[in-house]
This record gives structure tokens, sequence and C-alpha cells, in this order.
């Protein structure tokens, strides 16, 4: 028996089962007819009949329950109440509309569900006699009578309705008159409660909750428990239904079939199909049986032909793949000898794809390596020695985060998308190109051939009009260099590219600089504060006037952009401000770290605009205020030796083990305290105040940054110059370099 199963997917016995199959196809194919027959075929058809209408009101019942489900939260929502209230007991102009805007934000979101179907949502209060829309506020009876107007549904019908007592009701649908003259048909929903004074009205659009439900019916009928027609679609003849009979599903009558199926909801659903329409489905089932009467007829006839081919396709398609090693398709045959020497085949292609694949992404690779190696100075000792000389452009992209990307898309993902849209819109413009991504907010691309500065110009315009689509989530700063000559000059173009993105002026549109800053816009004004104005603006938030000190810094600002800086000296401005005033924490002996991780350096890189730098320090002045006030408050024992101790041994390599024997406890409640009190882990807290002595003696001494490094406890400088770009977002060089700069401005 063995043996038999072994060998069950040979040749042999493949052959065999098929003249087999064949053998019992036509023999017990008149008994098979037979026997389908002899079955109650109506009985099938009506039963399907009853599974559609089943199956097409769960549908519906699942619809109203959500649509009841999501007024009633609305109904019961704290801001309705809220504003029913001020309704109730205020003038309108008393009235909090900021509330009112946020209840149309509500309705906007209801109205926005695609499964609802809903073309407007409408709270009525009848105090005020005012309703509350997604477009906005409608007064007194314009609601029904000039923005959805309806014989049947006048002010005074829904008016005796909102007496009666009900708190939810769905009433027969209807057409309506918009204010634009267009007809809608909708479908009018009301909840209200015995215990609120106010309604809500939602419009269902009938039609697009047809299209939500394709499985239903053609000539369906929703009935309401007085056996009222709310909803049809189709056909339904004259409009007269037989009695629903509780004990019966479907009844016969007037040469039509009337299903029924009864909701939970209290609705009755009844599907109409002809008779005609069933006699049509038998007769269809009949010309089926005699073609599969022909089928078995041409089945004998083709079936040698079939066997022949059965083993020439697989012997033909070996061959195939082995003349086009490319294709990674596998042909699939249920003769286990075949089927063995198909897998084989595949896997080699699939590997030798594999191979080719990951030669061509190295090799891209490399030579966007290779570019940035140039674009940047990296000297790595071996470069190609038969580049290509060309003239060519750089056009430098910096991407500002300044909100949380839609549907929470991570920024690595925006930039991959942007980058290749540059890339496609670049490429269909000019014969040479190259895109590649140089920083995490920065793409670079590369237009070589001469004259084209006009048509680089032209081109971005167009691609700002599409940037300008997001641009409440990012805006983009476009700096497009000089013409340069030869690939020894590449690091030339790039850094006059990174110059002229300092010179973007603040804008909360795309930026594109193509020439330089005209001699007339350059800011020559001084962009600190004096000695006297910094020295009364750090009292001030010492002292916890948040509110002045934000006034001081709203009118320097405002000063600053009427005198006309530039981003990079707003930047300037924010960067010294933002650093002198954790000095002030610091030395108030507040932990600056959970302001750091909230308010940091890439924050302030990617303020654009005026309003976005006064949105940025207010909240900021307003933490560091209440920080030290609270310091100022409760002083925690536990995290004032962690702090002392820190201050006084941050030079050295000092453990959460060492602090922990200190203060006898142990290291996971230790670190779990830490973390708790300030809001960041302990080794945060040391590299937070090591870098922090690192910018003064960056500033005040001479010491290269190796020595630096050392001073404050980095021994590895490449440790120390990670660590310092990570906090500041600039290396310890370029920090010293612009801290010179804007000491050298002051003066």
């Amino acid at each position: 028996m063995q043996r038999l199963f072994r060998h069950s997917h040979s040749v042999f016995y493949k052959i065999f089962s098929q003249f087999l199959v064949i053998i019992f196809l036509l023999t017990s194919f008149n008994y098979y007819s037979f026997t389908f027959f002899k079955s109650n075929i109506l009985d099938e058809i009506i039963n399907n009949n009853k599974s559609n209408l089943r199956n097409t009101a769960k549908e519906y019942e699942d619809y109203f329950f959500a649509l009841k489900e999501e007024l009633l939260r609305l109904h019961t929502d704290e801001k309705v109440s809220q504003i029913n209230g001020q309704f109730l007991t205020r003038s309108p102009r008393d009235i909090n509309y900021l509330l009112v805007g946020d209840i149309q934000n509500q309705i906007r979101n209801v109205t926005l569900n695609r499964f609802l179907s809903l073309e407007n949502v409408l709270i009525y209060f009848p105090s005020s006699a005012t309703y509350i829309e997604k477009d906005g506020t409608l007064d007194g009876d314009r609601a029904f009578t000039v923005f959805y107007a309806n014989e049947m549904y006048t002010p005074s019908f829904w008016r005796e309705k909102l007496k009666t007592s009900f708190y939810f009701q769905v009433f027969p649908e209807a057409a309506f008159k918009a204010y634009n003259g267009d007809s809608l048909q909708l479908m009018p929903v009301v909840v209200k409660n015995q215990f609120y004074s106010y309604s809500i009205f939602a419009l269902v659009q009938t039609n697009k909750l047809y299209d939500l439900h394709p499985s239903s019916a053609d000539n369906l009928i929703i009935l309401n428990e007085q056996s009222q027609p709310l909803f049809h679609r189709g056909d339904i003849g004259s409009g007269h239904l037989p009695p629903y009979q509780t004990n019966r599903s479907y009844v016969e009558e007037n040469d039509n079939y009337y299903f029924f199926e009864k909701g939970q909801s209290g609705l009755t659903y009844v599907s109409i199909i002809p008779t005609r329409k069933i006699q049509s489905q038998i007769t269809r089932l009949n010309l089926i049986l005699l073609v599969l009467c022909f089928v078995s007829i041409l089945i004998g006839i083709a079936a040698s032909v079939i066997l022949g081919k059965r083993f020439n396709r697989p012997i033909m398609q070996m061959v195939q793949a082995f003349e086009q090693p490319k294709s990674l398709l596998r042909f699939k045959s249920n003769i286990k000898e075949f089927d063995f020497i198909s897998a084989k085949i595949h896997e080699l292609n699939q590997l030798n794809r594999q191979i080719h694949n990951d030669l061509l992404t190295k090799n891209n690779q490399l030579e966007n390596y290779e570019y940035i190696k140039k674009l940047k100075k990296i000297y790595t000792g071996a470069s190609p020695d038969d580049e290509a000389e060309a003239p060519f452009f750089i056009i430098l992209f910096h991407l500002h985060f300044f909100r949380r990307i839609h549907g929470d898309v991570p920024t690595d993902k925006v930039l991959y998308f942007i980058r290749e849209y540059i890339q496609l819109t670049l490429s269909q413009h000019f014969t040479s190109t190259l895109t590649i991504q140089i920083e995490k907010n920065q793409i670079l691309s590369m237009v070589f051939g001469g004259n084209e500065r006009q048509r680089i110009g032209r081109i971005l315009h167009q691609m700002k009009a599409v940037f300008d689509h997001d641009k409440e989530s990012w805006i983009m700063t476009v700096a497009v260099s000089s013409l340069y000559e030869s690939s020894n000059e590449y690091h030339m173009a790039y850094e006059e590219a990174l110059g002229r993105l300092e010179k973007r002026e603040l804008s909360d549109q795309t930026v594109i600089i193509q020439d330089e800053v005209l001699p007339h816009k350059v800011f020559s004004g001084n962009i600190y504060f004096t000695p006297g104005q910094g020295e009364e603006f750090f009292q001030l938030l010492q002292s916890g006037s948040d509110n002045a000190c934000m006034e001081r810094i709203r009118r320097k600002l405002v000063q600053l952009h009427a005198m006309g800086a530039n981003s990079g000296e707003f930047r300037q401005f924010a960067m010294d401000i933002f650093y002198k005033s954790l000095s002030v924490v610091e030395l108030s002996k507040v932990e600056s770290g959970g302001l750091i991780h909230i308010y940091n350096v890439e924050a302030i890189n990617d303020l654009c605009s005026l309003d976005q730098y006064l949105q940025f320090f207010e909240p900021f002045f307003h933490d560091v205020v209440r920080a030290i006030r609270d310091k100022k408050e409760s002083q925690d024992e536990i995290i004032a030796f962690v702090m002392d101790y820190i201050h006084n041994h941050y030079t050295d390599d000092i453990s959460l083990e060492q602090l922990a024997a200190e203060l006898k406890l142990s290291v996971s409640y230790l670190s779990a305290y830490i973390k708790e009190k300030t809001g960041i882990n302990y080794l945060e807290h040391i590299n937070t105040h090591r870098i922090g002595k690192a910018k003064e003696l960056l500033v005040q001494t001479d010491l290269n940054v190796q020595e630096i490094g050392k001073h404050i406890g980095y021994y590895n400088a490449n440790s120390f110059i990670r660590m310092f770009k990570k906090f500041t977002g600039t290396t310890p060089k370029e920090y010293r370099k612009q801290q010179l700069l804007h000491t050298d401005s002051a003066d």
C-alpha cells in the first residue's frame, strides 16, 4: 500500500486517473440530471430571494443602528448642552460662538462619514429659534423654507411633531428643494429627548444610501411600524402591498412575489420579485442543462487532445524557462516530476533576479554616495577617473515640518514621495538630472547643462503650486545655485545653495530663491536685545511675568520683520533667546531636559513665519515660568541631590549605580523616580548638563573640540560631536562659529 501511495502522483497514475474521470463523468451525467430536476427548484429560488432580503435587511438595520448611535452621541454631547444653556440664559451677543464652531466641526465630521450618507445635520434650539448646521447657523424657519423646502415637511409640521413623544423617528423620504434650486431626495431622521429642549434633524441622502448597499434588491420598500413607506427603490408598480403576515415570509399576489423581513428596529423590508423573473430563472436552468449535455459530449471528443497537450505544455514551459531566465512566472503541474523540476527552475530564476536587482540597487547607492562625497567635500581616497564633466546647477529643497502630517504618515515617507515627484518632474523637462536626499529634511537635485536658469525657474514655479497644497503641514524653501562648470565645484555650489537658504524671507508659502539677495534687502540692524533690554527681559522671566516677556518678544519680532530680517536672522534671535532662557531655568536649579524634549532646535529651525515664531514662544515662556514657579513652591530632596551630584561630578564617568549607592536606593527605583519626577531619564540629565557646559566652553575659551569633550566627560571626540549635534542641531565647530558671528553683530 505504501508503495502504491508513493507512486500515486506518477505519470502513469495521472493518465489512468484522467480516463477514469472521463468515464465517470459520462456515465453519471444522466443520473445527476434526473436527481437535480427531481428536487424542488422553485423552493430553492424562493429561499435564495428570502436570503437576499435577509442580508439586505441586516445591512439597513446596521445602518439605522449606527445612525441612531451617532445622533444620540451628538445629542448628549456636553458642548451641545452648554450652548443650549447659553441660548436659554444669554442674549445673542453673549453667546460663545467658539463653542458653536466646535459643534459645527462635530457636525461636519458626522456628515463626512460616507457610511451614514448624510446631506446635513441640524441642531434646533427652540428657545432662540436657531439651527446649527455644518455650514453655520440659521434663524427662524429658514431651515425648512429656504434651505430644505418641502410641501409636507413645513416648519409648522415639525413644531407639531416635536410636541409628540418619541426619541428617535425616521420619516418618509421626500423631494426637498435646496436654496440653490437643486432637488434633493432626502429622508428626515429626528432625535429628541424629554430632558433636553433641543432636537437634532438628520437628512439622509437616499440615493447614496442605496449605493452603499449594492446587495439590496432592485425593487425594495422599507415600511415603518405603521406600515407607511419610508423609502423605496426600483419599480414597485401601483404601490399596493398585501398585508404582512407574521407566520409567512412571502406572499404571491398580482403576478408578483412579495418577500417580507421584519427588523429589530421595527421596520419592515419588502422585496418585490415579478413571477416572470422566477420563471426566467427556471428557463435559464433548463438552458444550463442543455449546455452541460453538449459540454459532456465535447469533453469526450477533446479528452485525447487535452491529454496530449497536457504532457507537451510542461515540457515546453521548462524550455521557455531556460530560454527566458528573467521571467519569474512558475508553471504549476499536478504531476510530481514536472512540478519538482518547475520549482527548481523557478528558484534559480528568482535567485538570478535577486542578484541582478541587488547589483542595480548597490550601483545606484554608490553613485549617490559619490555625489554626496563631492557635495560635502568628504575625502575617502578613491574616486572614479572617468567622471563626465558638464556645467550644472544645484537645486536645494529644504522642508519645514511644523504640523503633524495628515493620517500620521511618517516624515521619511513624505520625503520619499516628494523626492520621487521632484525627480520625475525634472527628468521630464531636462535631459540629465540627479535627485538625492542629502539630509533628513533636505533634497538636492542637480540639473546638468548650461543656459537652463530661466527654464528651471518656470518649472520650480509650477512645482510650487503643488507644494503649496500641503502648506498646512509643511512648506518648502527652494534655493538655486549659480551655474558651475566642473565637478570639482560641487562643494562650492552646495555651500552657495545652503547660504541662499538662510536668506529666506518669512512666509507661510513655498519660497524660491534663485538670485543673490539685493543690497537694499540686506538687513543691517541689530537682531539681538540691547544689554539693557536683555537684562530687563530675563529679570521679568525670573520673576514669573510670562505675559510681559511675551510682549517684549512680540515687539522685537515685529521690529525685525519690519526691518526686513530674513529667516536666518530670525532664527539667530530665537536661538539666542531660547538658550538664554534655558540658562535662567538651570540657574533656578530646574532641570531643563523636559523643556528641551518639547521645545528643541529642530522646532525652531522649522519656523517660517512671524505667526509661527509667536506661537512657539508663547507656550514656551509659559512653561518656563511655570517650571521656575513650581521649583520655588516645591523642592524634591532626591531630585535636588541628583542635580547637585551631576553638577559636581559631570566630568567623571558617573553611573546610576554609584548615585543609587549614595542615596541607598535600588537602581530600578531611582531610575523610575527620576523619570517620573523630571520627565526624562538619568542619562539625558547628564548629557543635557554636559552639553550646556560645552556651549559655555566653546564661547568662553579657545580649547579645541577634543579638549572640551574630555573636560566635560566625553573621552571619545566622535561621541561628543554626535551628542552635541543631537541636542543643538549643529556641530561644536559650527556652534562656535555662529556664536562668534552673533557677538560681532551685537558689537
